[in-house]
């Protein structure tokens, strides 16, 4: 049947045996292999020696995601995962960083180091001008335009479920956001100390920027070491120690979507309230640096 179908490619003995072989190495079972060809011959109403009596439609799947290499229980997995959780964890902890975290990083750089290290700031602290004004500044505005920025995203994450479904949980999708932008300004903190501690941008730029790209990729690695990739079958436990080794992991993107649920878990606050101190630390200690540093003519 296959050669009288085939236009070009003829089965042969020897491709009959190479298949045979590639089936025998493969984990999966021969008889899945069977099913399909039968459910395939079936569907193209070319039973031959299958009557077709036996076929489920319940079945289908189950042998067609088989033969791919996805086993029932892998299903039930997947069954039970709650998409909607697990892309919000990917967004707000990876995903959503990203972009924030370039601006901030380039913000804090061209505000401040770059100013220096031309010169300009020179120029600047010449006019009646407080250097604590300066620095206070350039504070207000990191502040400032990434909650803009997060305040937009939010309000149309807020829209778009209320136009499509009639409702949304305020309340959650609020304090994701919050954990996002303490994240956000605990970076930009450091990036903004990073930038009155060396006169030269390129320094504050490695330091400030590669600590921060850092915090980042970690996220991300650690990411694949979450309980939820590892028992999907794409990530390893391995990998979770370096959710250890970025600021990012004192979000707790899974406490915060207990809120609106019956068993609401608040451990997220001490995260939370950790990144707001590690934020404002650097806020002030950048401001005193720049207070007292002696500036490059």
């Amino acid at each position: 049947m296959y050669n009288a179908a085939s236009d070009n490619e003829k089965l042969s003995v020897d491709g009959f045996e190479l298949v045979l072989d590639e089936v025998e190495a493969s984990d999966i079972e021969p008889e899945i292999y069977e099913e399909q060809f039968e459910y395939i011959q079936v569907l193209a109403e070319e039973k031959g020696c299958f009557t077709g009596n036996d076929l489920k439609i319940d079945r289908f799947m189950e042998v067609m995601l088989g033969a791919s290499g996805i086993s029932p229980e892998d299903m039930d997995k997947l069954n039970g995962l709650d998409f909607t959780t697990y892309f919000n964890k990917m967004y707000f902890t990876v995903l959503g960083l990203l972009p924030i975290f370039v601006f901030v990083i380039i913000a804090a750089n061209s505000l401040i180091a770059a100013q220096v290290d031309k010169g300009s700031m020179a120029y600047i602290l010449s006019t009646p001008v407080k250097r604590s004004s300066v620095a206070a500044t350039q504070a207000v505005y990191l502040i400032a335009a990434p909650l803009v920025l997060m305040a937009v995203t939010c309000g149309i994450k807020m829209a778009t479920p209320v136009l499509i479904f009639g409702e949304v949980n305020i309340e959650r999708t609020l304090l994701l956001y919050l954990g996002l932008y303490l994240v956000t300004e605990a970076a930009a903190g450091f990036c903004y100390l990073c930038s009155y501690i060396f006169n030269q941008s390129q320094k504050a730029l490695a330091v400030g920027g590669g600590v921060t790209l850092w915090f980042f990729l970690a996220a991300l690695l650690g990411m694949f070491g979450s309980e939820d990739m590892v028992s999907m079958g794409v990530g390893t436990d391995a990998l979770g120690m370096f959710n250890k080794l970025t600021i990012v992991s004192l979000f707790d993107v899974d406490a915060v979507q207990s809120i609106g649920t019956d068993c609401v878990d608040t451990g997220f606050i001490p995260g939370m309230i950790i990144l707001a101190v590690l934020s404002a630390v650097c806020y002030l200690a950048g401001g005193v640096k720049f207070c007292k540093k002696d500036l490059p003519l």
